[in-house]
């Protein structure tokens, strides 16, 4: 009997400690994509295409810091794509929309 009573309540703070460890992930997570999202558009960079029939960005900026930061942000899906004098564009490849 104690054995079974022991039992269930390690199976209740099992199933809290799971709730609690996705309840912290999810904020975890969406705190990384605003992070990540700000990093593609607070800079100077300067994209390009490679050349003219290909798809892929270059990153011209001052300091090679920078463009690194703007290319991490691009691996974990904030692509930035295009600058003009009033605004920024950077595609969001986890929900599939381009933002400007």
């Amino acid at each position: 009997m104690v054995n079974c009573l022991l039992a269930h309540y390690l199976i209740m703070l099992r199933c809290q400690l799971c709730c609690l460890l996705l309840l912290f992930i999810s904020l975890f997570v969406q705190e990384c994509a605003e992070f990540w999202k700000l990093l593609a558009l607070c800079h100077t960079v300067l994209p390009s295409k490679e050349s003219e029939g290909s798809d892929k960005l270059v990153y011209n900026a001052q300091s090679p810091d920078e463009a690194a930061l703007v290319s991490a942000a691009k691996n974990f899906g904030f692509v930035f794509k295009d600058r003009d004098p009033f605004s920024l564009t950077i595609d969001n490849l986890s929900t599939g929309k381009e933002v400007k």
